[in-house]
C-alpha cells in the first residue's frame, strides 16, 4: 500500500507509517505467527492510513459545524 498515494500528502504519510509503527511496537503481543509478519504490519498500517483518509476527509465537515 502506498500511504502516501492514498492521503495525497507526503507529510501525513510519514505521520501514518510513524503511528503504524508505534502501534506494531504496542501491538506486538497479538501478533500469533499464524500469517508472515509482513501481512500482519500491513494490515496495521493499512487501518493507520484508513482512520487517517477518513479524520482527513472529515475535518472540513468540523470546522463548518
Amino acid at each position: 500500500m502506498n500511504v502516501e498515494a492514498v492521503l495525497g500528502d507526503g507529510q501525513d504519510a510519514e505521520k501514518v507509517v510513524q503511528d503504524a509503527l508505534w502501534t506494531a511496537v504496542r501491538k506486538i503481543d497479538t501478533f500469533r505467527g499464524e500469517s508472515a509478519f509482513g501481512s500482519w504490519f500491513h494490515g496495521e498500517r493499512a487501518t493507520s492510513t484508513s482512520r487517517s483518509w477518513l479524520a482527513l476527509a472529515l475535518a472540513p465537515l468540523a470546522v463548518t459545524r
